[in-house]
């Protein structure tokens, strides 16, 4: 296996441990804007898009209008840190939300609240990784940049 195919695989695993993860936005005044959210379950097949849920009416939807560009931190268990960042994009349609809906986002949105829940995924297109034992420098101190091209090709940046 390829150093570069090591460190995906080591950041494909961290984040299906992360259960929750700190999403960045950009506000109106160029000011990140951080808050915590539940990630959903990662699904291999999909490549590097990463899942949310949340209410249609909140800043972070607004902030996504205006500046797609987001950033996913996460801190699974065993001591990783991974930082995806990529294109946002909001699902509305009423069908596809209704398709993705299950039982457990219901205690967040109950049934008259249900209308407000949006998807939200990040196709990522960078991955910044704190991975012990995994990166070149002691302990993984140093982060290690991966960069996706338009293409889908993955490398190690600079």
């Amino acid at each position: 296996m390829t150093q570069l195919s090591q460190l995906l695989s080591d950041a494909a695993e961290a984040l299906a441990r992360t259960r929750a993860c700190w999403l960045v936005t950009r506000s109106e005044k160029g000011v990140p804007r951080s808050r915590p959210m539940s990630l959903l379950p990662v699904d291999p097949s999909e490549g590097w898009r990463l899942r949310l849920v949340t209410d249609a009416r909140t800043r972070k939807v607004d902030e996504i209008w205006r500046d797609q560009r987001a950033s996913l931190l996460c801190h699974p268990r065993g001591g990783s840190f991974v930082a995806a960042a990529g294109i946002a994009n909001l699902i509305f349609d009423p069908d596809e939300v209704k398709a993705r809906w299950r039982e457990e986002y219901d205690p967040f949105f109950p049934d008259e609240k249900r209308a407000e829940a949006v998807f939200l995924e990040v196709d990522v297109d960078c991955l910044e990784l704190w991975v012990p034992n995994a990166l070149h420098e002691p302990l993984g101190f140093a982060t290690t940049t991966l960069q996706r091209d338009p293409h889908g090709r993955w490398t190690i940046a600079g």
